[in-house]
C-alpha cells in the first residue's frame, strides 16, 4: 500500500509540473522494482514513460514504451485495459516525436483493439478514434481523417453529452479540419461552439483559447465575414502585448 501511494503521489506531482518531485519518488519506486507487484512495476515504468513525454524527452519515450508495452502484454494480457493505453501512449510519443507513420500503425491497431475489447462508445475507443484521425491528418490522408474526427465527435456527444472537456475537443478538431479543407460552412458552427466553451472554462491567454480563437477567425474569413474576423484578430493580437 505504501508503494501504491508514492506511485499516486508521483503522478500527482508530474500532472501537476513538479517533474523533480515525481522523478525522485520514482526513483524510489524503481529501487525496489523487484519486490512490486507486477501491475505496480508497470504502471511505475508508465509513470516514467509519461514523465519523460512531459519533459520533451520523445525519443527516450518511445524507447520506454516500446520496451514496456510487451512487458504488459505478457503480464497483464494483450486485452487487459492498461496494456491498450500502452498503446495509445506510445503512439502519441511517437506523433510528438514526428514518427507519424509509425504512429498511425500503432494507433490504428490500437482504434480497432478498443473497439473490439471495449465498445464502441467506451471513452477510451472515442480517445483512439481522435487519435487516429489527428495522424491521417498529419500524413494527408483526408477521408479517413474526417472519418474518424466524426466519429470520436458523434461518440462523445452521444456517451459525454455537449459540455464535456473531451467532446468540445473532438468539435473543434473536426471543425477545424473542415475549415481547412475550405468546408467553413460546416466547420465554422463547431469551432464558435468550441471557442466558446473554451472562452468559459479556460483562463484568458490559454494556448488552447488563443488556436480556437485563431481558426475561428479563418473560418470567418473564409466565409466572407471580414468583420467577424478583424474583430478576433485584433483581440489576438490585444492578448500577447
Amino acid at each position: 500500500q505504501r508503494d501504491e501511494l508514492l506511485l499516486g503521489h508521483a503522478r500527482s506531482a508530474i500532472i501537476a509540473g513538479d517533474y523533480a518531485v515525481g522523478e525522485q519518488e520514482l526513483a524510489q519506486l524503481a529501487s525496489r522494482r523487484n519486490a512490486l507487484a507486477p501491475a505496480l512495476a508497470i504502471a511505475m515504468e508508465e509513470s516514467r514513460a509519461e514523465l519523460l513525454r512531459e519533459t520533451g524527452k520523445q525519443k527516450e519515450a518511445v524507447a520506454a514504451l516500446r520496451g514496456l508495452l510487451p512487458k504488459a502484454r505478457q503480464q497483464l494480457g494483450e486485452d487487459a485495459q492498461r496494456t491498450l493505453g500502452l498503446q495509445l501512449q506510445l503512439a502519441s510519443a511517437l506523433q510528438l516525436d514526428g514518427d507519424y507513420a509509425g504512429a498511425l500503425e500503432v494507433v490504428s491497431d490500437a482504434a480497432e483493439r478498443h473497439q473490439r475489447v471495449l465498445g464502441a462508445k467506451h471513452p477510451q475507443t472515442l480517445y483512439a478514434w481522435n487519435q487516429l484521425g489527428i495522424v491521417e491528418n498529419k500524413l494527408g490522408h483526408d477521408e479517413a481523417a474526417e472519418a474518424a474526427f466524426r466519429r470520436a465527435a458523434n461518440g462523445r456527444h452521444s456517451v459525454l453529452g455537449d459540455g464535456h472537456p473531451a467532446t468540445v475537443m473532438s468539435q473543434f478538431n473536426l471543425g477545424s479540419f473542415l475549415i481547412e479543407h475550405g468546408r467553413a460552412a460546416e466547420g465554422v458552427p463547431l469551432v464558435r461552439s468550441a471557442s466558446g466553451w473554451l472562452d468559459a472554462n479556460r483562463p484568458e491567454g490559454d494556448d488552447k483559447v488563443l488556436v480556437a480563437r485563431s481558426v475561428l477567425a479563418y473560418g470567418l474569413e473564409d466565409q466572407g465575414d471580414l468583420d467577424g474576423a478583424e474583430r478576433l484578430l485584433r483581440g489576438l493580437l490585444a492578448a500577447q502585448e
